[in-house]
């Protein structure tokens, strides 16, 4: 089978010797799909070499033996409850994986992060030994599994999570919350004249709450992840080239050339390292600007419509979606994506009519600015950032765009725009 670059050479010499405007917008869209497929392709390509690389986050860490026997080394980072339940454990990079179980430990940990503990626990009526995230560790602990929350006081206790249930008060039906957690601390923590009824069954307000308790008996607990912010924002300013292709719908026979153009802009990043530091929400803003150059060919009543469109658009870009960092903050390959808005900000369109009825040709000429509303997308990414100094990182990113969109002067046309951009940039 000839290759893309045979093959569309091959037509290309073939249409080259038809001079009618059919064939000329033939030619066209056939460049455009060919480059079209290149984009596409070096996109999957990245995105299954950014998959490939190696998803094992070790970070420096302990293992506590059942025998009592600390041992410290690389621990891998929970990426999930599941990858939770065992230990990935390694002494150094060059050593081999060595994987434990609840049986196999008591104890595991990455330092100043979280710490894991075997505890027996009744799942699904049988007893059995599991890893447990440690909150807090004192004269009453909190520990958590699978978004469960443990006490352990005298004995280790289990907090319900709050049953939302349909009440009926005066024969009107609301939706009301049983929290039998809060029943059941209020017990426990009467002797501290402490109460939970304002406690939420969150991280941050049990633990406060429970720490509250190790003060009144004069022990404070160790909280541990404390050092990490419960938020934290990230930011990103940066510049890049795109490659942008323009279509509409109004006719088979309409083809727009390419445009390549930089844009700048910059990203605000919402984390919570005490939760969970790989995923974070991502709110960006961009300003671009595309020059693009169209034919359109209609056949008419008695003739042909053939136009040359010429249009200026400056948009605002407000990407919205989600960052997953593939290793650790400091370095990593990261993967985005998620919604698109964008809004025209003094876009214009110029279009060179030529009416041909008859043997006669009427050419007009009309200018108008576009409508500004209904440009809505998705974007996806994939990139990776490096620490350059205590304070700064330098990332680069490959990202994909695709917005729809309304072209009010054409009556409401729909249109695509597909962007191929190359970002570079200083994250801080």
């Amino acid at each position: 089978m000839p290759s893309p670059n045979l093959l569309t050479d091959y037509f290309i010499a073939i249409v080259n010797d038809i001079k009618s405007p059919y064939f000329r917008v033939k030619q066209d869209k056939f460049r455009l799909f060919i480059n079209m497929q290149r984009r596409l392709n070096l996109i999957f390509f990245v995105i299954t070499v950014s998959f490939s690389l190696p998803a094992q986050d070790f970070r420096n860490g302990y293992i506590i033996k059942m025998s009592g026997d600390s041992l410290s080394g690389l621990v891998e980072y929970p990426v999930s409850n599941s990858r939770a339940s065992t230990c990935t454990f390694k002494v150094n990079k060059k050593s081999r994986v060595e994987r434990f179980g609840p049986n196999d430990l008591k104890a595991y940990g990455i330092f100043d992060d979280r710490r894991y503990e075997s505890l027996k626990l009744s799942i699904e009526g049988n007893e059995e030994s599991v890893f447990a995230e440690v909150l807090l560790k004192g004269a009453a602990s909190l520990y958590m599994r699978k978004g469960v929350f443990y006490l352990l006081k005298d004995s280790l206790i289990r907090l319900p999570p709050p049953n939302d249930k349909m009440v009926e008060v005066e024969s009107k039906k609301y939706v009301g919350s049983d929290k039998k957690y809060v029943t059941i601390l209020n017990q426990l923590f009467e002797e501290c004249n402490l109460t939970a009824n304002e406690t939420k069954y969150l991280q941050k307000d049990l633990t406060n709450l429970i720490q509250n308790y190790n003060r009144c008996q004069g022990s404070v607990g160790i909280i541990y992840k404390q050092e990490l912010p419960w938020i934290k924002l990230h930011y990103q300013i940066g510049t890049g080239f795109t490659n942008s292709t323009f279509q509409m719908e109004r006719s088979d026979e309409s083809t727009f050339s390419s445009n390549n153009s930089l844009f700048v802009g910059g990203t605000v990043e919402i984390g919570s390292p005490r939760i969970y530091d790989k995923l974070l929400f991502s709110i960006e803003s961009f300003y671009a600007k595309h020059n693009y150059q169209g034919y359109l060919e209609v056949p008419t009543q008695g003739g042909n419509l053939r136009s040359d469109v010429f249009l200026s658009t400056s948009f605002i870009k407000m990407p919205l979606g989600f960052r997953f960092n593939l290793l650790h903050e400091f370095s990593s390959p990261y993967i985005k994506g998620g919604i698109l808005f964008a809004r025209n900000f003094n876009s214009t369109v110029k279009i060179i009519d030529e009416l041909e009825s008859n043997g006669v040709v009427t050419t007009m000429v009309s200018e108008d600015k576009l409508d500004s509303s209904g440009h809505n997308g998705f974007w996806a990414a994939v990139g990776f950032h490096r620490v350059i100094s205590s304070r700064y990182k330098a990332f680069l990113e490959l990202r994909y765009e695709k917005v729809n969109s309304d072209v009010d002067y054409f009556l409401r046309t729909p249109t695509t725009t597909d962007n191929y951009n190359v970002l570079l940039g200083i994250r801080f």
